[in-house]
């Protein structure tokens, strides 16, 4: 199999379906021979440059490198690629890279801008996650036993429901006491759940619906945006959602994923479920706006609102 003996391997899909447990169960998997591993995301602003450093210092031993992200720096990861050639072709490397799809993108047919993923779908080195009925029920028959052998029909109402999203999907099991309910599944209920899962019950956050709202684009906004906006303890809540980075310093949530599910639960407090949809687009983009704006500042690097932009439009 092609993809057992690349040096290299692809994991491609949409947000939340699974691409970077999948990537990590994998590399921990791989026993023979025993190799370090590491994992590095071009969120952190990692350049080709650090991370072939990184990879050389370390390959006293066997090791496989998990790069996170390549979607954010495609230029760099092709330049990693080409750097760590000599390593790769004798074996003691193997570079797992994570890619994230464009909504109505052609899945089965990778960017043809970028010559190293069109080399690695020839050499059947990709592995391309889709977000269909039969994996959701598979994941669905993994978490839950009991309902193995769902119907048709409620395959697809569940898969329906999740859009295949592997987060929002676990959130509705929860919900879920036999095969039975998921006749009356409602999303409502499930955004109820959320708020008592993540909050303790119906909480009004507009602070943290707002940075919500820019993270389920996967940007990491600077928390200068925020100041002066946080209501009391509302920035505890959010804390176990989000990591803290610095320099500058800004936010980052744990999943664009949590992160669409989250913004929905707070905006369904103030907005009936019909009006959800247009309610949270609206502040969406007015967050959106906003933040765009706050870069244009003169004491913000012009080159994060490029960033910004570019990571909006390539989101779900």
């Amino acid at each position: 199999d092609g993809r057992r003996a690349a040096a290299e391997l692809n994991s491609r899909g949409l947000p939340g379906i699974g691409k970077s447990f999948l990537a990590l169960e994998l590399a921990c998997r791989l026993r023979q021979p025993l190799r370090r591993i590491y994992y590095a995301t071009f969120k952190d602003g990692a350049s080709a440059e650090r991370l072939w450093q990184s990879a050389r210092r370390r390959l006293s031993l066997p090791a496989l490198f998990v790069l996170d992200d390549c979607h954010l720096a495609p230029e760099a990861g092709e330049m990693l690629l080409e750097r760590l050639g000599p390593e790769l072709r004798g074996g003691k490397l193997k570079l797992v890279l994570i890619l994230r799809d464009q909504v109505g993108g052609a899945a089965d047919q990778p960017d043809d801008t970028l010559a190293w993923l069109a080399r690695l779908k020839e050499e059947r080195a990709i592995i391309d996650l889709r977000a269909d009925a039969t994996r959701t029920l598979a994941v669905a028959c993994h978490l839950r036993p009991d309902f193995t052998g769902l119907s048709r029909s409620r395959i697809e109402r569940l898969h329906n429901t999740c859009g295949g999203d592997l987060l929002l999907l676990d959130e509705i099991l929860q919900t879920l006491t036999v095969p039975q309910d998921i006749d009356t599944l409602e999303v409502s209920g499930v955004l109820a759940n959320v708020r008592t899962h993540y909050f303790g019950g119906n909480r009004r956050l507009p602070t943290l619906a707002k940075l919500a709202a820019l993270a389920q684009f996967d940007l990491l906004p600077r928390a200068d945006f925020f100041e002066g906006q946080w209501q009391p303890s509302e920035e505890t809540s959010a804390d176990p959602l989000m990591t803290q980075m610095f320099a500058p310093a800004r936010y980052q949530f744990l999943h664009s994923s949590l992160a669409a599910l989250v913004l929905r639960s707070l905006v369904q407090l103030d907005a009936g479920d019909d009006a959800l949809d247009d309610t949270v687009a609206s502040i969406t983009a007015a967050a959106l706006r906003d933040y765009l704006l706050h870069l244009t500042a003169p004491s913000n690097s012009s080159g994060e609102f490029a960033l910004a932009i570019a990571q909006f439009l390539r989101a779900r």
